[in-house]
């Protein structure tokens, strides 16, 4: 068996005291603040007067009044806010529409062609808006009495008498002025080459002597071509079938020295300018008011026709007793008082408005190739105006301020462009009335 030796011997640490080491460590903990202190403070002691500062103030008892100390702001500066100004927008009120009166008959072409003109400059111009009434003369004068028309441009001898006079009477009409040139009302004409080729014939009662002159295969063509027999024995004349060319006929001991042949309005005309072209003699019994007294050929050529003498007027009561019409004031310029009011600009625009004889005869040749040219048939007499103001601003610039005619002229439409007339065309009856 074999030998053993004792267990080695093991020693146990004593338990630490824990209440001991916790009042040590407070000891080491007063100590350390006892030796921060100063020195040089003293120490109250259980038996001193020392109180603490605190208990040296005045407190109030209790339920006591204490003012209560007020803290001064300072004054805060004001600070400015810039508040945009606003401006007012402006109301626009439109201008009230101007209502040209204007002649329905197919005679009435320079009435027509002076309201397209003005019509323009007024609307481009002064900016109002324009309307055109169309009526007979008596309807537009009693239209212009109730203020449903502003203005008629160009009042013929024909328009009735007594019913203007009224008007003008009674402060509803007023006139400017003329706006046309004089002319005269129905005569016997020919060219004036043809007086150059045959000087005895001057007046009326050289007709007879000269009957083989003014009957040619020419003329007798017209005849022939509708349906009529050509008498080799009379004057062939160019005259409407109206009773005052038959009594002036009978008057001049004529009326079986003469046949006559009514082609029409246009007919009258293109057969006068056939015979200008080939030189034939031609005789017509016509009227300055549809401006025969200088009759378009083409394009701006024209023949001047001569007025046959006739017994002068005076003393005779009516041409049929064999004497001449009177010559005439061929148009003026009439308004309504409002428009003064209304439009004073406008007004004396209107005032200044006038076309001598070479320029309606001018107008009248346009308005011509106008009307015979398909682009243009819906409103001649408009492209009649555009032409003048293209062509005349000489004349019409010298009716209107300068700033005025700038901006017509900046409006003005190519001449070889078709446009339709831009103020509406509207029976009396229902025209606006211009307030």
């Amino acid at each position: 068996m074999g030998c053993s030796s004792p267990p080695p011997t093991i020693e146990v640490a004593p338990t630490p005291n824990i209440d001991a080491t916790v009042e040590a460590r407070l000891a080491e903990e007063r100590a350390s603040v006892n030796v921060s202190k100063n020195i040089n403070t003293p120490q109250p002691s259980p038996t001193s007067d020392w109180v603490p500062d605190w208990a040296n103030q005045n407190v109030p008892a209790v339920g006591s009044s204490v003012p209560i100390p007020t803290r001064k702001l300072p004054t805060p500066t004001p600070i400015t806010t810039a508040v945009p100004t606003l401006t007012p927008t402006p109301t626009v009120v439109p201008n009230p529409m101007i209502v040209l009166g204007v002649a329905e008959q197919d005679g009435a072409r320079n009435d027509k062609i002076l309201n397209a003109i003005v019509g323009y400059i007024i609307q481009r111009g002064y900016d109002y808006p324009v309307g055109i009434a169309e009526g007979d003369y008596g309807q537009l004068i009693e239209q212009m009495q109730g203020g449903n028309v502003g203005a008629l441009l160009a009042i013929p001898h024909t328009a009735p008498p007594d019913e203007l006079q009224q008007a003008i009477d009674s402060g509803n009409i007023k006139l400017l002025g003329k706006s046309l040139e004089d002319g005269w009302y129905s005569d016997f004409v020919v060219p004036e080459y043809v007086v150059e080729q045959y000087p005895g014939l001057r007046t009326v009662y050289d007709i007879q002597a000269h009957k083989d002159v003014f009957n040619t295969p020419f003329l007798c063509g017209f005849l022939e071509r509708a349906g009529k027999t050509c008498d080799k024995d009379k004057a062939i004349l160019m005259a409407w079938l109206m009773r005052d060319t038959e009594v002036q006929l009978e008057a001049y001991g004529l009326r079986e020295r003469v046949q006559q042949i009514d082609l029409g309005y246009g007919g009258h005309r293109q057969s006068l300018m056939q015979a200008y072209e080939l030189g034939e003699p031609w005789i017509g019994w016509v009227n300055s008011d549809s401006n025969w007294d200088t009759s378009y050929v083409s394009g701006d050529d024209f023949v001047k026709l001569v007025r046959l003498e006739e017994p002068p007027s005076t003393g005779c009561a009516e041409p049929f007793q064999g004497c001449a019409y009177p010559d005439w004031v061929q148009a003026k310029v009439a308004i309504i008082p409002d428009l003064v009011s209304i439009a004073p600009e406008v007004s004396d625009f209107l005032s200044k408005v006038y076309l001598d004889d070479v320029l309606q005869r001018k107008l009248y040749i346009r308005y011509f190739i106008y009307e015979e040219s398909g682009a243009h048939n819906n409103s001649p007499a408009y492209h009649t105006g555009v032409w003048f103001l293209h062509n005349h601003e000489d004349v019409w610039a010298d009716w209107v301020p300068h700033e005025v005619a700038e901006k017509v002229i900046e409006t003005l439409p190519k001449l070889q462009e078709p446009t339709i007339l831009p103020t509406p065309t509207i029976r009396p009856i229902t025209v606006k009335p211009l307030s």
